[in-house]
């Protein structure tokens, strides 16, 4: 179910509403480097005056979280954020609460390791006519399994 006994709920908060993602991944997976850097930018909209953005996530390493209005002005660098590996949630903190039924930009920038495990965005190698090993990388984004990419 969506929360446990405890009362931890694993529902995001419907204070905001994702319109439309943008996301950049890059990895060097021929040397084989077995992590990838990433960048999303999130169009969203606020529902009701929110201090705070929460989103899916798990085992990211967020480097830098902007924020900006719906003209790509800047509103604040270097957002403050929170993470809660338990609901695998990520929880930005504004400085300024975001007004209701506004459109926003989140920028955020972040890398993580290539997984072996088939989920999410993770790699897996071959071996070609020579003997050689050969690595590539690959997306398995089953519902649960995106967050391991991207925060969403």
């Amino acid at each position: 179910g969506p929360s446990d006994p405890e009362g931890i709920s694993f529902r995001l908060p419907n204070n905001t509403l994702p319109i439309h993602y943008d996301i950049y991944l890059s990895t060097d997976i021929h040397i084989p480097r077995l992590y990838f850097n990433g960048s999303v930018f999130i169009k969203f909209r606020t529902l009701m005056p929110s201090t705070n953005i929460t989103l899916n996530y798990k085992q990211l390493y967020i480097n830098t979280i902007h924020l900006y209005h719906s003209n790509w002005s800047l509103i604040e660098n270097y957002v403050n954020f929170e993470i809660n590996d338990v609901t695998e949630m990520l929880v930005i903190t504004p400085t300024e609460e975001l007004p209701g039924g506004r459109e926003y930009y989140l920028g955020i920038n972040y890398n993580a390791l290539l997984r072996d495990d088939m989920y999410g965005f993770y790699y897996a190698s071959y071996f070609d006519e020579e003997g050689n090993e050969k690595y590539y990388a690959m997306t398995q984004f089953q519902p649960t399994d995106a967050r391991h990419a991207f925060p969403w």
